[in-house]
């Protein structure tokens, strides 16, 4: 006796959700973000002398740091004119000693500044008075008053400056001219009610980076740089 036939079940497919076309526009768009992101990036690090195995070491652990500092910059744009102390010259991989009074003489944030940098050799048995004079091509001032004249003549340099220089002296671009022989650079830096300088030297285990008062009366040796602003 023949039983009834059951016809087989459909075969079950998983549901796709369908996307709407806006939808599908903002994932097409994303990835074109994502790609001039990359594009942009790879330009810029090569523009100051960066390898594409640099770039690869921002996966790393020790590249986290560097991307957690661009993205603090990108989630406030508007508040990238200053920058913090306390975060400058900390990546250990580059400063083996950072002057723990940079965070005791300058206020917790500075303005950021933008210029290209010029040096002048020390002649010997300058202070950093004197230096300071040769800078701004004067003589016979005050402290205060030559304070005020690096200032306004916009010679000062911001500690981002400094440190953006070391890094693309230690990616092979030396165009700013920095001494990697144990001799100290100099530079003058106003913090806003008064002028400290900042020296930066270089030794096997890596860089120092010092912070001393204008009115210090040592006199420096001959061969060393003191940097300003143009």
């Amino acid at each position: 006796m023949g039983g009834i036939r059951r016809k087989p079940k459909a075969e079950r497919r998983p549901v796709m959700a369908k996307r709407s076309k806006k939808e599908v526009e903002a994932i097409i768009s994303g990835a074109g973000l994502f790609m001039d992101l990359v594009i942009i990036l790879v330009a810029a690090v090569k523009k100051f002398g960066g390898t594409m195995g640099q770039l690869h070491k921002l996966v790393t652990p020790e590249g986290r740091e560097t991307l957690e500092k661009v993205a603090r910059i990108i989630a406030g744009f508007a508040e990238a004119t200053t920058y913090k102390v306390a975060e400058c010259f900390t990546n250990k991989s580059l400063f083996y000693y950072r002057d723990g009074d940079l965070d005791k003489w300058l206020p917790a944030t500075l303005p950021t500044k933008v210029g290209s940098l010029s040096h002048k050799e020390t002649t010997g048995g300058q202070t950093f008075r004197q230096m300071a004079e040769a800078i701004t091509g004067t003589s016979g001032k005050s402290d205060e008053e030559l304070a005020k004249l690096l200032v306004e003549q916009g010679k000062t340099c911001s500690l981002q400056q400094i440190e953006d220089a070391i890094v693309r002296h230690e990616a092979g671009d030396k165009s700013d001219g920095l001494l990697d022989n144990g001799r100290a650079n100099f530079f003058f830096v106003w913090s806003g009610s008064a002028m400290v300088v900042v020296s930066a030297d270089r030794l096997d285990g890596g860089w120092n980076v010092r912070v001393d008062s204008f009115g210090l009366g040592f006199r420096w040796y001959a061969g060393y740089r003191v940097f300003f602003c143009n």
